[in-house]
């Protein structure tokens, strides 16, 4: 196989660090808006499209089916920071030369 296959549009060449598939599934299986956020700030270094994408349509999710507040990101610190920094992630990406039309409406979806 040559270098780079499976990566996709958009993807990050990571030669260390943990399966793709795996974050992926550590942020689709979280249970909790603290979860998932955890998740992130865990791999934030290697997210990638399919990451961003999974992670802010799991918190979309979460949020429609939690009963806390609206501003429940906001009123947290922990919770504040994490989005933040997934945030700065997805600008990041999204505007990277490297991702198409599918891969941006993807992560759009989940906001």
């Amino acid at each position: 196989a040559s270098p780079g296959r499976g990566r996709g549009r958009g993807g990050r060449h990571v030669t260390n660090g943990p399966s793709p598939a795996l974050i992926t599934a550590n942020i689709k299986n979280s249970k909790t808006m603290d979860e998932v956020l955890t998740n992130a700030r865990k791999f934030m270094t290697f997210l990638n499209h399919i990451h961003l994408s999974a992670f802010w349509n799991t918190l979309s999710r979460l949020c429609s089916t939690a009963s806390t507040s609206k501003s429940w990101f906001l009123d947290d610190a922990y919770s504040s920071t994490a989005s933040a920094a997934t945030a700065r992630t997805t600008l990041v990406v999204t505007t990277s030369d490297d991702i198409g039309a599918r891969e941006l409406a993807n992560i759009v979806h989940g906001l």
